[in-house]
């Protein structure tokens, strides 16, 4: 922290030794002297350091203990100094008394640890905010991943039933190609085999759009919940501490300085020591403003993206539906061509059993069409109010 303190108390020695008519040292005893005022420079200054470093420490919880520590070890070595001075007045007795009583003035206020408490006082919450957004982070993180289970199972629910549209239609198609239908398998009992799988993907996609809409209102809930935790994050506080801390600091040498005694380097110590605290102030406000940032952003993408669909991509749904679409119409055309191919044959008990196989396939296809506008439309509108 500098040496003018010590440097100025050896000139006020020597000064004395001038000026005074009844004070007598030995050379010896002006060079210990000078020595003892030196080591405790050396001493006092690797302290000071010290306790600046403290200020910076990531884990506050033993800052405090630490600095009193520090203050304890100058105290007890100011003391040595004096109890070492040649005489029977130890410092006082040699025109000293101003730095021996103005050193210990000053190490006793700062053992108050005022500035380390608001050190400390500033991590502590520094870090509760670091903790707060990481929990949000970890709530965010669980939403997003359900999401993506939500989206897979849907992708898997609706590609099975193209798959079994389209197998169904291919299924009819071959019907035509075949010139002898002989009744097996049955129609029906291959429309119905599809209405039961329809039905079945029905109902999970309803269920992975209920899903999907929870999902959104969790996510607008967290929202909602990071706009509060803005709120929450005591930068105000943070700052408040930082000022308290930084005024301590500067005043802190004015509790001993006395002519001749100026603290000088006791003001500098206080100057470290604000600047410390401002540094630490800045970039707790800094990493809560940040952190608060980069997870909000990413929450208000999400939020932001396109919930129309039940994919990551918007037009994924479209593309679904317009698919599903064009197989039901597919399985419309081959209907229409297996009875083109019934009109053809004569008559009998195979033409009548396949018209009327027609009949009923072509009633429950218009049933399932209904059935999955009415699922479509009500997906749509679960995932639009949301």
């Amino acid at each position: 922290m500098g040496t003018a303190d010590i440097e100025n108390a050896q000139a006020t020695l020597r000064n004395t030794l001038e000026k005074s008519e009844t004070l007598v040292l030995s050379q010896a005893e002006v060079d210990k002297i000078d020595q003892l005022m030196t080591n405790y420079g050396s001493q006092r200054d690797d302290l000071q350091k010290k306790m600046v470093t403290l200020l910076g420490v990531y884990d506050p919880s033993s800052l405090d203990r630490d600095w009193v520590d520090c203050c304890s070890r100058g105290k007890d070595a100011c003391n040595n100094v004096n109890g070492s001075t040649p005489g029977q007045n130890g410092l006082a007795g040699v025109g000293l008394g101003e730095f021996y009583r103005g050193e210990l003035s000053i190490w006793t206020e700062n053992a108050r640890a005022e500035i380390a408490l608001r050190a400390k006082e500033m991590k502590t919450i520094h870090l509760a905010n670091l903790k707060l957004l990481q929990d949000c982070n970890e709530d965010l993180k669980k939403v997003l991943s359900d999401e993506k289970d939500v989206q897979k199972y849907v992708e898997g629910t609706l590609g099975a039933m193209i798959d079994v549209l389209k197998k169904t239609g291919t299924f009819l198609i071959a019907i035509v190609q075949i010139e002898r239908y002989k009744g097996q398998p049955s129609i029906p009992d291959q429309i119905k085999t599809l209405g039961d799988e329809l039905t079945r993907s029905f109902g999970q996609a309803v269920d992975a759009a209920n899903k999907k809409q929870a999902l959104l209102k969790i996510l607008l809930a967290r929202l909602g919940l990071l706009k509060d935790v803005k709120s929450k994050l005591n930068k105000d506080s943070i700052k408040s501490s930082s000022e308290t801390g930084k005024k301590t600091a500067e005043s802190l040498y004015t509790c001993g300085r006395s002519s001749p005694y100026e603290a000088r380097d006791w003001e500098a110590f206080g100057k470290e020591c604000k600047e410390q605290l401002e540094d630490q102030c800045d970039r707790s406000v800094t990493d809560a403003d940040a952190l608060f940032d980069v997870l909000y952003n990413r929450l208000d993408e999400e939020t932001q993206s396109s919930f129309e669909a039940l994919s990551t991509d918007p037009s994924q749904w479209e593309r679904w539906d317009d698919e599903i679409g064009k197989s039901f119409d597919s399985i419309q055309a081959a209907l229409e061509n297996v009875e083109k191919y019934t009109d053809t044959l004569a008559e009998s008990n195979i033409k009548k059993g396949l018209s009327a196989a027609l009949d009923s396939s072509k009633a429950m296809i218009r049933t399932y069409i209904d059935g999955w506008k009415k699922t479509a439309d009500d997906i749509k509108d679960k995932l639009r109010k949301s």
